[in-house]
């Protein structure tokens, strides 16, 4: 079947990404860019779970705020 087409604004998108991040991004900053599927076991380990799934909206989709200290804690320390 046909799927309704829907227009977004790109400043709505920018708002989206400040708010979420793809899992895809979140497995460039955990540094498993190849596996995302481990970027989901390392947020599981830690207790979070994304706000999407793909059996809900068909893409992983993570609270930035949620994953925020997990990327911050996997960063080299200076």
């Amino acid at each position: 079947g046909k799927r309704e087409a829907r227009l977004i604004r790109p400043e709505d998108i920018d708002t989206f990404l400040a708010e979420y991040t793809p899992l895809s991004e979140l497995a460039k900053y955990l540094g498993v860019e190849g596996w995302p599927r481990h970027a989901c076991r390392i947020t599981e380990g830690e207790g979070i779970v994304p706000v999407f799934t793909r059996e809900t909206r068909r893409s992983v989709i993570y609270r930035r705020a949620d994953v925020e200290p997990i990327i911050a804690a996997r960063l080299p320390r200076s």
